[in-house]
C-alpha cells in the first residue's frame, strides 16, 4: 500500500456549507472514527454567497469530546488573504441583522449583494491561497454534498474538482436533505442557470427511488448509490437520543394532562398554502389541553408569515434539536419535511397535514401515520390524542423504511455501510 493510501486511511475531509449538511454528516463522522479515521476536520465553506459555520451544531461538542474532530470556517485556515476574512465577517453580521425582521431584511439585502461580488471577485486573485488550501486536504479523502456537481457554487470546491482529474483524490458526496416530493422542483427555484458537471466521485444518494430517478437523470455518467439516509435510520436516531441528554439542557417541560403537539414546518415555498397554516396554528393555539411547540425549518426559515403574538401560549422553538423536541411531543404534525421519518423511528404518533401541500409527497399513502385531509381531520385526531385512542403502526413502516431510509437493504446502519464502502475503496490497490 502506498504512503498516501495510508495517510487516507487517517483522514478525512468534510466540506460544510449549511447547518443540516452536518445533520448528515455526523454519523459518518462518527461511523469513519471508528474505523480508524482519527484525523477528521470539518470545513465550513464558502458557498451560495456565505461561509459555513459547522461549529454551531448542536453536535459539534460531542465530535470534538469523543472523536478530536476540528471543526473551523475556510476563512480561519492559514494564510487566509485579509480581504476574504474580513468581507465574510461583514457577509456574516449582515445575515444575523436580516433575519431579526422582514423589514431588515429588505433593507439590508443590497448590501449582502454588494459584499458578495467582493467575495466572490477577491477570488481571482488568491489562486496561490485556493490552490495551498486544496493542497492541504487531498492527501485525505474529501466528503460534501451535491455541490460537487454545481458548477460555480463554492470557488474552493471547483478548484478541488479542477485538479482531482490530475491527481487521485476520493471526493465523496453525500446529499444533503431528503427528497420526499414527486416533482424534481417543489420550491420552483430557476435553475437554467446552474451549470452541472460529472465528476469521478461516488454519490450516496440518501433518498427512495423516486429521487434516484432525478438524479440519474440529470447525472447519467456519476455513480449514484443508494444506500439509505445517515440521518434517519433506527441505529443513529438512538444514538442521537442518548447524545443530547448529556449535551442539551432542555428548554420544554412537559405538563400533566395536556397534549404535547410539535409542528414541524417545511419551507413554506415548497408547495405549503400559507393562508391553510395560519388557520391550521390558530385552530391548535385555540384548542382546549393543547400545548404547541412550532419549529421553522433548520435551513434558516424564518416565521414571518404571520406574528407569534397571534398564537398566545404557544412555543416558538427555532434553537430546540428537533431530538429533543420530539421525545417532548406525543402527536409530531408536519407539511412536508423529511423530518416525518425521525418521528416514525421514535414510534411517535404522526400527523401528515396533507391539505397544506400542493404537491404529491411520498407520506400522500401508508398507515404508518395519520394523512390529514383537513382541519376536521386534524381535530378528531387531537380528540383521539386526549382519549388515547391514537395509535403507532409502527409494525407498518418496515417495508417502507427499506425503501426509503435503507437503500432496499434491512440493515438500518446506513452510516456504517456508506464508511465500509469507503474504507474498501482506499484501501484498494491504484494503477
Amino acid at each position: 500500500m502506498t504512503e498516501i493510501q495510508n495517510k487516507r486511511r487517517r483522514k478525512a475531509v468534510f466540506l460544510n456549507r449549511a447547518y443540516n449538511d452536518m445533520d448528515m454528516q455526523a454519523s459518518v463522522i462518527v461511523a469513519l472514527a471508528e474505523r480508524g479515521y482519527s484525523d477528521i476536520h470539518v470545513i465550513g465553506l464558502i458557498a451560495d454567497g456565505h461561509v459555513s459555520e459547522p461549529y454551531h451544531h448542536e453536535l459539534t461538542d460531542f465530535l470534538k469530546k469523543n472523536y478530536k474532530v476540528r471543526f473551523s470556517r475556510i476563512t480561519e485556515l492559514e494564510n487566509c488573504p485579509r480581504i476574504l476574512r474580513l468581507s465574510s465577517a461583514v457577509l456574516s453580521r449582515i445575515r444575523k441583522v436580516r433575519k431579526i425582521s422582514s423589514v431588515l431584511d429588505v433593507a439590508l439585502k443590497p448590501a449582502d449583494l454588494i459584499v458578495r461580488t467582493i467575495m466572490r471577485s477577491s477570488f481571482d486573485s488568491m489562486g496561490s491561497w485556493v490552490n495551498k488550501v486544496v493542497d492541504a486536504i487531498s492527501d485525505g479523502i474529501v466528503l460534501t454534498d451535491e455541490i460537487v456537481f454545481q458548477e460555480g457554487r463554492s470557488p474552493i470546491v471547483d478548484k478541488l474538482v479542477e485538479i482531482s482529474k490530475s491527481r487521485y483524490i476520493p471526493i465523496y458526496a453525500i446529499k444533503t436533505g431528503h427528497h420526499i416530493y414527486y416533482v424534481s422542483n417543489p420550491a420552483k427555484v430557476d435553475t437554467s442557470n446552474i451549470k452541472l458537471r460529472e465528476v469521478a466521485v461516488r454519490f450516496f444518494n440518501v433518498s427512495g427511488p423516486i429521487d434516484e430517478m432525478f438524479e440519474r437523470q440529470a447525472l447519467p455518467s456519476v455513480n449514484v448509490v443508494r444506500f439509505g439516509n445517515p440521518r434517519m435510520n433506527a441505529v443513529w436516531v438512538k444514538k442521537l437520543s442518548d447524545i443530547l441528554v448529556d449535551v442539551s439542557d432542555r428548554r420544554l417541560v412537559r405538563l400533566p394532562r395536556v397534549v404535547h403537539v410539535s409542528i414541524m414546518l417545511s419551507k413554506i415555498n415548497y408547495g405549503v398554502d400559507i393562508d391553510l397554516l395560519k388557520k391550521c396554528l390558530t385552530k391548535l393555539a385555540f384548542m382546549n389541553d393543547v400545548e404547541l411547540a412550532i419549529k421553522p425549518h433548520t435551513r434558516g426559515m424564518k416565521f414571518d408569515f404571520m406574528s407569534i403574538a397571534e398564537l398566545p401560549g404557544v412555543h416558538l422553538v427555532p434553537d430546540v434539536p428537533s431530538t429533543e423536541l420530539i421525545d417532548w411531543s406525543d402527536l409530531v404534525l408536519f407539511s412536508g419535511s423529511s423530518i416525518a421519518f425521525h418521528v416514525l423511528l421514535k414510534d411517535k404518533v404522526a400527523g401528515y397535514l396533507a391539505f397544506l401541500q400542493e404537491f404529491d409527497t411520498v407520506f400522500d399513502h401508508g398507515n404508518a401515520w395519520s394523512i390529514l385531509n383537513s382541519l376536521s381531520d386534524l381535530e378528531e385526531l387531537i380528540v383521539q390524542m386526549r382519549s388515547g385512542c391514537a395509535r403507532v403502526n409502527s409494525e407498518d413502516a418496515g417495508e417502507f423504511f427499506a425503501q426509503e431510509l435503507y437503500g432496499d437493504s434491512r440493515d438500518p446502519d446506513v452510516a456504517g455501510r456508506i464508511a465500509q464502502a469507503i474504507v474498501r475503496d482506499v484501501s484498494a490497490p491504484t494503477g
